[in-house]
């Protein structure tokens, strides 16, 4: 099934180094601010309510008043999950959609899927173009890595945003 890779890791020849990797990651997340956050705002506009508001995990990510349940909530949605769906949606989908359709159509399918596959949808959109910014650094970048890390800040940045506005509230 997998018939092209994208590297995990950067430690050959022709595969990139760490300068590249931090210009893929930092650049990416340059991309993906205006680029997710403009799809939020038309999202919203259009439907009338943020685009978060209809996720089922949302409100059982916070349920627990314990600051070690948040930490371990924290850590799942820092590092395990963008290590899982990176490795599942630039490791396996996008190589594999990139040797039959070619790298964009690859790259919007992949996006799409990963924005599909957050059960939301009121959150299509702005989960759609976080993963296609995540499939073209991937892609770009010549490994996982510079989108594991893109996907890790993006996760822990709405993680805090989302446990600020429930302090706040």
């Amino acid at each position: 099934f997998l018939v092209e890779r994208v590297p995990l890791l950067p430690d050959g020849a022709g595969r990139p180094g760490p300068g590249r990797i931090f210009s893929f990651w930092m650049g990416g997340y340059a991309v993906a601010l205006p680029v997710v956050y403009g799809s939020w705002i038309l999202t919203e506009s259009l439907l009338g309510k943020p685009p978060i508001s209809d996720n089922p995990l949302i409100p059982l990510l916070f349920e627990s008043g314990s600051a070690t349940d948040r930490f371990g909530m924290l850590l799942f949605v820092a590092v395990l999950a963008p290590v899982f769906e990176e490795l599942l949606f630039r490791g396996i989908v996008l190589p594999s959609l990139r040797h039959r359709l070619g790298a964009a159509p690859a790259i919007f399918l992949s996006g799409l899927l990963f924005g599909a596959i957050h059960l939301d949808p009121s959150a299509l959109l702005p989960l759609t173009c976080l993963g296609c910014v995540l499939g073209y650094v991937a892609h770009r970048g010549g490994s996982l890595v510079p989108a594991i890390l893109l996907h890790s800040l993006w996760n822990a940045q709405s993680f805090v945003q989302l446990e600020l506005l429930r302090r706040l509230a």
